[in-house]
């Protein structure tokens, strides 16, 4: 399964958007995501204290098309990366997750 963590507001205005994205689809052209082994390391690094977070669970085989695995040499492991929007068929589940300290 891959992942997406986002904030409740950034998810309520996906609602009418029809698609969801990231500010670095933006600044670095890509939307991070992450596999399961991978999701406590990246809310303690980048979610820490958040509390108004979601995790989506995105359907890998809708977005295999923009899709690209890529290593992260500092993290010594693999993070999928979307290069586009996420659309919201492409999202399987939403959950509320507590915040990471």
């Amino acid at each position: 399964m891959m992942y997406h963590i986002t904030s409740l507001a950034r998810w309520t205005s996906a609602q009418s958007e029809g698609w969801i994205d990231a500010d670095s689809l933006h600044s670095e052209g890509f939307i991070h995501m992450c596999y399961e082994h991978q999701l406590e390391g990246v809310l303690q690094r980048h979610f820490a204290g958040k509390t108004d977070l979601i995790k989506l669970t995105l359907d890998e085989e809708s977005l295999k098309e923009s899709t690209k695995l890529e290593y992260s040499a500092g993290l010594k492991d693999s993070f999928p990366h979307c290069y586009g929007t996420i659309p919201l068929t492409s999202i399987k589940s939403v959950e509320p997750i507590k915040s990471s300290s």
